[in-house]
């Protein structure tokens, strides 16, 4: 009499099958994606709305804190987003205080706001406005306080 088989389980389908057919699957998943031009409708959230909303209601003078709280692992999520609220901030003449309580941040936020004063004075400059980002004067970073 044969034995019975059990039926295999996806994991163990997992294990056993050939990765050259799982890597060729991606690839033409990929390049399906890329050449059919497939886009994803991304919105903007309320509470993002809000927090543009509140930068913008700030009138040129007010002062930001802005934590910079950085370190490599969560670059890629919120650089981004500190680049961005730097640069909206400078925008609109508000005077940005960067601040930074991790060892990880320190650079991290130094460079954030140096490359956000440089950018916006680039756009200031080829508009023929006069008005410059200045460190001392329209923004401050604190760093890390000493033990």
């Amino acid at each position: 009499m044969p034995a019975e088989t059990e039926p295999r389980s996806f994991s163990r389908w997992l294990i056993e099958v050939d990765r050259r057919g799982l890597f060729l699957a991606v690839f033409v998943i990929v390049v399906v994606v890329l050449i059919l031009g497939i886009e994803i409708d991304i919105g903007v959230t309320a509470p993002t709305v809000s927090y543009y909303t509140a930068i913008d209601r700030l009138g040129p003078g007010s002062t930001i804190l802005v934590s910079m709280d950085l370190d490599p692992s969560t670059l890629p999520e919120l650089e981004p987003m500190l680049s961005a609220t730097v640069k909206h901030a400078f925008e609109r003449g508000i005077r940005v205080i960067g601040m930074v309580m991790l060892m990880e941040g320190v650079s991290i936020g130094e460079r954030v706001m140096r490359e956000s004063m440089d950018e916006i004075n680039a756009e200031l400059a080829d508009t023929d406005q006069e008005r410059r980002i200045r460190m001392g004067e329209d923004w401050v970073y604190l760093g890390l306080p000493r033990r």
